[in-house]
């Protein structure tokens, strides 16, 4: 069993978060290309700079765990954070709790006291 001791971790979602999706197919100057894990193909995305640096500077100031994940699976969360050279930052991908896995507690998703915060 792995236990993270740390009661101040930044969980982060890749899409619409990590990387914005404006037309996934249009390739332009800003876009950067993404290669699906599931089935290679290719996406023109929008990394979100401003949180990039946020997380780059969040992991040096403190021992803030990173966990970054995506419902599209650990596999897209994974390609997503090599993509984005964000191996040294981040400690953690998996699947989001909800979507392909699954997500068991007294309380629904939509009853936690989560504070979306976004740099």
């Amino acid at each position: 069993m792995k236990t993270i001791r740390n009661n101040n971790i930044i969980y982060c979602d890749v899409d619409g978060t990590l990387i914005f999706w404006k037309d996934p197919y249009l390739r332009n100057d800003d876009a950067m290309l993404f290669i699906d894990p599931r089935d290679g193909e290719e996406l023109y995305g929008l990394p979100n700079t401003r949180l990039l640096g946020w997380l780059r500077r969040a992991k040096k100031t403190g021992k803030r765990p990173i966990i970054v994940w995506s419902c599209s699976g650990w596999e897209w969360a994974e390609a997503a954070v090599h993509a984005l050279g964000l191996e040294d930052v981040v400690d953690v991908v998996a699947n989001k709790p909800y979507g392909q896995g699954m997500y068991v507690d007294d309380k629904g998703i939509g009853d936690q006291q989560l504070k979306r915060k976004m740099p």
